[in-house]
């Protein structure tokens, strides 16, 4: 049996944002966006969490907000919550390693709610079994993957580091800019998940009205064509029994 490896996934959010406040709670096709996030880190838990030889993961879901944000009341009954500073995200990203104990965390932003639960299990795949300390598919030298499936994985030790040399407000806010610039020790390990067609310029994040439009549309699809599997699906089962 594989030796465990705890992995935090802590899902970013607010309800403050300037150009579209209260965006989490924005109904998509049925959900609030936020729940869509969480619902898909979940599922991408528990695809990681299932037992086996090579696979013993302890994957948890909580949510890091700022402190009295009314996203609390919403969700709190959910799941774990974590409150801090609204601008040192950073420091909630280091009170959730340390609370968790964790060996790896994983960073997800709460306006992306069409990204697919494979992205993120991919990731903490790539960054637990190869023993890395950084796994993204959003450095802007490299990123091929659309805006809206950003997802970080950073171990506990890189975490520690950045959030003791970070200074900058913007490096705590943005949690990660600090480690994709130069100048890191050479001790830490990093990787980039590249695919093969750059989709870097389509959008599926929210940060607007006219985003949060597209990303209906673009989820009532995906809704449409589950459906439509589902119904075929079993048509070819009562077909062949």
């Amino acid at each position: 049996m594989a030796q465990l490896k705890r992995v935090a996934i802590g899902i970013q959010a607010r309800s403050t944002s300037k150009r579209l406040p209260s965006k989490v709670f924005e109904d998509i096709c049925g959900k609030p966006m936020l729940q869509w996030v969480i619902d898909a880190c979940k599922d991408g838990a528990g695809y990681l969490n299932r037992p086996g030889p090579m696979n013993n993961l302890d994957v948890s879901v909580t949510l890091l907000i700022p402190k009295g944000d009314p996203i609390k009341a919403a969700f709190g009954e959910k799941l774990r919550i974590i409150e801090g500073d609204e601008n040192d995200v950073l420091s909630r990203y280091k009170e959730l390693a340390d609370y968790r104990n964790a060996d790896f965390i994983v960073r997800i932003t709460g306006d992306c709610p069409l990204i697919p639960p494979p992205v993120i299990a991919k990731a903490v795949n790539v960054a637990v079994k190869n023993n890395l300390d950084y796994v993204s598919n959003v450095d802007e030298r490299l990123r091929v993957s659309f805006d809206g499936m950003d997802v970080e994985v950073i171990s506990k030790s890189l975490l520690d580091y950045t959030f003791y040399n970070a200074s900058s407000q913007s490096d705590r806010e943005h949690v990660t800019t600090f480690i994709r610039k130069a100048g890191l020790p050479k001790d830490f390990t990093i990787a980039h998940i590249v695919g093969y067609i750059d989709l870097a310029g389509l959008k599926l994040s929210v940060d607007t009205d006219e985003d949060l439009a597209r990303v209906r549309i673009q989820k009532s699809k995906i809704l449409d064509a589950l459906s439509t599997a589902e119904v075929l699906s079993g048509q070819r089962s009562l077909h062949r029994f």
